[in-house]
C-alpha cells in the first residue's frame, strides 16, 4: 500500500502544493508506469526522482514536481511504502538521511552515482527539478548501510581531525627535527612543557595558548580514534579479503564498508571504483599521461595507497614485492606507490568478488 502525501502542481515558473491552491483537498492520484522499459521497474510501482542538496529535495513524480524540506516534516510530504521506488543521487551526507528515512518506512531506495548523472542528463537541460525527473528514468544501485559503515565513517571523520590538528601543531611549533611525540603533546596540554621562546612563532602568548589546546584535543582524538578501532575489530565480518598478506583489520573494514557490494564491479578493472586508474590523453602518435582519475571514495583509496605503501616497506605481500621489484627502475616515489596501490585494488578486487582466498600465481 502506497502511502501519499499531499498533490503538488507544477508551472513553468514556480512548484506550489496543491493544498495550497483554493478549491484542492490534497487528495493523490495513483498511476501506472508507462516505461517500465526505461528504468526497469515494472507494473504499479511509483518511482520518486529525487534531487538533494543541504535544504531541499527536488522531486519528480509520474509527471509532477514538487519541491520539500530535507528533514523528517518534508521526507512525510513524499509517499511512502513497498510499493514505492525512491531514486536519490548520491551526495554524500546530504543523501544518506533521507534514504535511510524512505528505507525505514519500506521504500526500495535507489542510489545513483553523480558521475553516473553527470553523463546520462542532457547538459541543456541544468536544473534540479531536470535532474530529478532523469533520476526517476534511472535504475540505480541499492542503499546500503550498516553499524560497521557508520562506524568507518565516523573513524575517517577523527582522522581529517587528526591531520589537520597535527599539521597545526607543528605549524605552531618550530621544533628542531620537526617530530613531536605523544608524551611532549601530554606535557604540552598539562602546561608542563618548557618553551623556548626561539622555538614557538611569534606572538608568543597566542602562540602557547593554542598549543595547549591543540594538544588537550589531540589527546582526546588519540583515545577516541583508539576506541573506534576496538570497536570495529569487533563487528567486522569474516571475509575473503583478510587472506591478502597485508590487509588488517581498519584496512578490511574501510574496503569492505565502502565496496559493500563487489558484484557491482564486474570487470577487473577495478581501480576505476576508488579513483586509481589512470588518466591518459591521446593527440595523433602521441601519448600524455595525466596521472590518476581521483574519482570515486577518496578514503578507498587513502586506504589503499597506505597499505600499498605499508607492504612496500615490509615486503609482506609476494604479488605486490614482485611488482614492487619489476618496475622500481622504471618508476620511483609516488608514481610507484600508486601503481603498487592499483595492483593491490585488482587483487581485492578478485578475492572479493570471486570469494577466494588470495593465492599466489
Amino acid at each position: 500500500m502506497v502511502e501519499h502525501g499531499p498533490v503538488w502542481k507544477s508551472t513553468s515558473r514556480s512548484v506550489t502544493p496543491a493544498s495550497a491552491l483554493p478549491g484542492t483537498t490534497g487528495e493523490v492520484r495513483t498511476e501506472r508506469c508507462e516505461a517500465p522499459g526505461l528504468h526497469g521497474y515494472k507494473g504499479e510501482r511509483t518511482v520518486v526522482g529525487v534531487d538533494v542538496d543541504r535544504e531541499e529535495l527536488k522531486c519528480y513524480l509520474q509527471g509532477r514536481r514538487f519541491r520539500t524540506g530535507n528533514n523528517r516534516v518534508g521526507y512525510s510530504r513524499v509517499p511512502t511504502g513497498r510499493d514505492v521506488t525512491i531514486v536519490l543521487e548520491a551526495t554524500s551526507t546530504y543523501s544518506v538521511k533521507p534514504a535511510a528515512w524512505f528505507s525505514a518506512r519500506g521504500c526500495q531506495v535507489k542510489v545513483v552515482s553523480p558521475n553516473v548523472l553527470a553523463r546520462e542528463k542532457d547538459p541543456r537541460r541544468k536544473s534540479d527539478y531536470n535532474d530529478a525527473e532523469k533520476l526517476a528514468s534511472m535504475e540505480g544501485g541499492p542503499f546500503v548501510t550498516s553499524d560497521l559503515r557508520e562506524l568507518v565513517s565516523y573513524l575517517e571523520f577523527v582522522d581529517d581531525l587528526l591531520t589537520r590538528c597535527r599539521n597545526r601543531f607543528q605549524n605552531l611549533l618550530l621544533v628542531d627535527d620537526g617530530r613531536v611525540t605523544r608524551e611532549k603533546i601530554r606535557e604540552i596540554a598539562r602546561g608542563e612543557y618548557a618553551f623556548d621562546q626561539e622555538y614557538v612563532k611569534l606572538p608568543y602568548a597566542e602562540a602557547i595558548y593554542e598549543l595547549r589546546e591543540l594538544a588537550a584535543l589531540v589527546l582526546e582524538l588519540q583515545e577516541r580514534r583508539e576506541r573506534l578501532v576496538k570497536e570495529m575489530e569487533k563487528i567486522v565480518p569474516d571475509h575473503a579479503i583478510f587472506t591478502i598478506p597485508g590487509i588488517g583489520a581498519i584496512t578490511g573494514a574501510v574496503i569492505l564498508a565502502r565496496v559493500v557490494d563487489f558484484s557491482r564491479f564486474p570487470s577487473a578493472e577495478s581501480s576505476v571504483f576508488c579513483g586509481l586508474d589512470p588518466v591518459v590523453e591521446r593527440s595523433g602518435s602521441r601519448t600524455t599521461s595525466r596521472g590518476i582519475s581521483k574519482r570515486g571514495d577518496r578514503y578507498l583509496r587513502k586506504a589503499l595507497y597506505m597499505a600499498a605503501l605499508a607492504m612496500i616497506a615490509n615486503r609482506n605481500n609476494p604479488v605486490i614485492t614482485r611488482f614492487y621489484d619489476e618496475h622500481r627502475d622504471r618508476l620511483r616515489g609516488k608514481k610507484m606507490v600508486i601503481a603498487c596501490a592499483r595492483k593491490l585494488a585488482r587483487i581485492v578486487w578478485s578475492v572479493g568478488y570471486h570469494n577466494r582466498p588470495f593465492e599466489v600465481r
